[in-house]
């Protein structure tokens, strides 16, 4: 008697933490820069470089990168600073080893911007680092038995198995350059960026993942000239482009996980030698999971007509897919000025940060909740302060149902969870000079990952048929089923081939419902 095999590949987590912690840094001014008299535009990123494990613990460097736009006070002049805070945070975890490849995730919770007089800044924020690490694993599945002779039964299931198939991360590169439009004068420098993923469409090809996407692009810019004029300009820059990768086919399921890492802006000459060519370079990082869905037999049982067969239970695992892709809300909101608040003349600008709060998995359906911290610069129309800057939280909420499968037990009791929210489009509108409308999309890449527990014969003892067990039977009996009732069961027990079972009833099912009745010959070869 032979066992045959399926080999199955899946990700399993080994280990995963998680902690809080707060950066905070004291900004000077510098004396090439005019005096802070209020403070506008606020944004920060943060990035994770190194992450170094060792015996037991995680060690994670990085930095958070802030731009702050501010008034003068001299008639409309903004000023820009930009730096950056280094960090480096050591995690306990218990099982980390040595050559673990671990992957760190940074979320800033709150980023706060405030004055201590107009030429020193105070920079908060509050971050949470996640940090995981899944290994690659591989468990062989029972499918079949063989050189077991005419009279052993066995008993097949078909599974749907995902086979991971490719994970890998990798770098795409966004190169564009954006062209001032005709009337916009030329630039001096740039006070102010804010670049942001829009929309993506990710597609599996053969040896390569499609991608193609948008840029939301946001820059405010002092203009040549001795008037030295502040413009804006607004942008949605496309990008399309291949990212190989070995053994992806274009009828599997491609999981990816973006995220905007580094973006400059620098200002070139146009032909004609003028300023007025911004050249923008953004990098993506992204997390590529190649998938593919099988169906593969699982032996579950055997018996045998003419001997004692005492199969060995094998607990295998069936990796299963909750949910991979994108989720969209949309949010509303309706924010009123604070009283002492400058009166709005014209919106310039909407932007959005995504501070997640829970990710919940419940009954087969994830819940997201959290809120996006929406800026709106706009006119005042005062000449000394002809700007300013209103800030509102908008919460959100989105459930996800996902695919549960045969709804057996489970691996883990919590599935792997992977999200990763963006805010894709965010506008507002006054409705009078105290009151404006916000409207916007929050879009979610999102994978949920676990495996099914199932049993299937890891083994088989074969002993000589139990005579006096086998003597004990009647030779003919009708059977009723008071509940519905596989036909396996009873072949097993009367040691009759289910062929036979079938063809002596005038059967094609494989189960005898409530309340039907079936004549059984034992061990017979009719």
């Amino acid at each position: 008697m032979d066992f045959l095999y399926r080999s199955i590949h899946m990700e399993q987590k080994k280990w995963e933490t998680a902690t809080q912690m707060t950066i905070e840094e004291d900004m000077n001014v510098p004396d090439v820069k005019g005096d802070c008299i209020t403070i506008l535009l606020k944004d920060a990123a943060l990035h994770v470089g190194e992450t170094r494990v060792g015996r037991d613990q995680v060690v994670i460097k990085g930095c958070l990168q802030h731009q702050i736009l501010y008034e003068t006070g001299e008639g409309g002049r903004l000023e820009q600073l930009t730096g950056e805070i280094p960090f480096e945070e050591i995690l306990n975890v218990n099982g980390a080893t040595p050559g673990d490849l671990a992957l760190a995730k940074g979320i800033i919770e709150d980023f706060k911007v405030s004055m201590i007089n107009t030429r020193k800044i105070a920079i908060q924020s509050v971050v949470m680092l996640r940090v995981c690490m899944h290994q690659l694993m591989e468990e062989e599945w029972t499918d079949d038995v063989v050189n077991c002779g005419a009279d052993m039964e066995k008993r097949c299931e078909t599974k749907d198995v995902l086979q991971l198939c490719q994970k890998k991360s990798d770098v795409f590169r966004v190169k564009e350059e954006v062209e001032l439009p005709g009337g916009y004068p030329a630039m001096q420098n740039i006070l102010w960026k804010h670049v942001s993923l829009g929309n993506l469409e990710t597609r599996p090809m053969d040896g390569k993942v499609s991608l193609k996407g948008e840029l939301n692009c946001y820059f405010i810019y002092m203009a040549q000239g001795v008037s030295q004029t502040v413009k804006m300009l607004t942008k949605k820059v496309p990008f399309h482009g291949l990212i190989e990768c070995s053994g992806c086919q274009n009828d599997m399921i491609v999981s990816v996980m973006p995220m905007l890492n580094q973006c400059t802006v620098e200002i070139k000459p146009d032909f004609d030698g003028e300023d007025r060519v911004l050249y923008l370079e953004a990098a993506l990082d992204l997390m590529i999971r190649i998938y593919s869905e099988e169906k593969l037999a699982l032996l579950q049982d055997i018996y045998s007509t003419s001997q004692e067969v005492v199969p060995e239970e094998k607990i295998v695992h069936a990796p299963i897919l909750h949910i991979g892709g994108e989720g969209k809300c949309k949010v509303k909101q309706t924010h009123r000025l604070k009283e002492g608040t400058p009166r709005a003349l014209q919106i310039l600008h909407t932007s959005g940060t995504v501070f997640p709060d829970r990710e919940n998995w419940e009954n087969g359906i994830l819940h997201l909740m959290g809120s996006v911290q929406v800026q709106v610069l706009y006119l005042t129309g005062e000449e000394e302060m002809p700007y300013a800057v209103t800030e509102c939280i908008v919460p959100y909420s989105l459930e996800m149902e996902g695919n549960m499968g045969d709804k057996a037990e489970m691996m883990w009791e919590k599935p792997v969870i992977f999200v990763e929210p963006r805010v894709e489009q965010m506008d507002a509108s006054l409705v009078d000079s105290e009151e404006m409308e916000l409207k916007g999309i929050v879009s979610f890449a999102v994978l949920v990952l676990n495996c099914e527990k199932q049993k299937c014969v890891g083994g088989a003892q074969c002993n000589p048929l139990d005579t006096v067990k086998f003597a004990a039977l009647p030779g003919m009996v009708v059977c009723f089923a008071d509940k519905e009732t596989p036909l396996w069961e009873f072949g097993k027990r009367y040691y009759m081939p289910m062929e036979e079972m079938k063809r002596l009833n005038n059967m094609t099912a494989d189960t005898l419902k409530a309340g039907e009745s079936m004549l059984l010959v034992k061990g017979s070869k009719l």
